[in-house]
């Protein structure tokens, strides 16, 4: 894991001039959502000087905590290909463009985005490159923990709250309790909800009832659905596009975290293979398999 006490002094040069310039032109915008270049530009920090960026714009959160916070929590995401810190960061990074291009902030209070933000900076932290059908056929200690139950999103969960508890770690310290209550609440629901196994009813239950058919979908004085719905909804509707939005990604983005899942899925498998597990595909598959490329 990288060192949670600073920056280095290359990272900080490069932190204060390549890196911030870049990651101010990518809040706000679609024209710029390659967070992987700003993972390599900054050194590995892209988790660090996103989320000072947006989640900072709340003011009385404290800047000290909220870097203290952020370095933490990039140390420790996980060492894979996919769901490192820079995951954690496009995350974020989606999130609040989702809402922001999408006209929704308005109808979110400071502790709603607080709460959505934090939550989509740590919904996959503590990643042991393994997923849900792995550990439950493993037995593991944390499908024990969890009761096969989420089990992921629930260790993710609770890791992240581990760290939060630590006062040089609470970014939720200016909270009064019961708004404290309420971010909480709103981070576990929106980290479990990015269950896939969750997906499908989401989407049938909540999401398809709401979205227009037709004619209806053309009209110039369409108004968005999403505009009467509660914050909660509105925040998992963003972190979930988010969390699989690379496939909304120009093709060669798109691709490059494609290539990160894979290689991700192949190390479970030769873990498996190594333990005679097999939920995932074996090497032999892998040297028998391609991915799809752009028509």
């Amino acid at each position: 894991p990288r060192s949670t006490q600073g920056v280095s002094s290359a990272a900080s040069d490069v932190y204060k001039r390549q890196a911030r310039k870049r990651c101010a032109n990518m809040i706000g915008s679609w024209d710029d959502t390659d967070v992987l270049a700003l993972e390599k530009a900054s050194e590995g920090h892209s988790l660090l000087i996103l989320g000072e960026a947006i989640i900072g714009r709340d003011a009385n959160v404290d800047a000290t905590s909220l870097r203290n916070f952020l370095l933490r929590i990039e140390g420790d995401y996980g060492d894979n290909p996919y769901h490192g810190s820079f995951h954690g960061a496009d995350v974020l990074l989606t999130t609040h463009n989702f809402l922001a291009t999408q006209n929704l902030l308005r109808h979110l209070t400071t502790v709603d985005l607080l709460a959505g933000y934090v939550a989509a900076a740590v919904h996959d932290y503590a990643h042991p490159g393994t997923n849900n059908a792995h550990e439950r056929v493993a037995s593991s200690e944390l499908a024990i923990r969890y009761s096969d139950d989420t089990i992921l999103e629930r260790h993710h969960c609770a890791a992240a709250f581990a760290v939060l508890r630590e006062p040089r770690f609470d970014v939720f310290s200016h909270l009064t309790t019961d708004e404290r209550k309420q971010a909480r609440a709103l981070v576990i629901e929106l980290i479990l909800m990015t269950d896939l196994a969750r997906h499908g009813e989401f989407i049938a239950r909540r999401l398809k009832p709401l979205l227009p058919r037709g004619f209806k979908a053309n009209k110039e004085n369409f108004v968005s659905p999403f505009h009467d719905q509660d914050p909660p909804f509105l925040l998992t509707v963003a972190v979930k596009f988010a969390d699989i939005g690379h496939v909304t990604k120009p093709f060669e983005l798109h691709r490059q975290w494609t290539q990160r899942a894979t290689e991700e899925f192949w190390r479970l498998g030769d873990k498996e293979k190594a333990c005679l597990l097999y939920t995932s595909p074996s090497p032999r598959d892998k040297r028998q398999s391609r991915m799809p490329s752009s028509a």
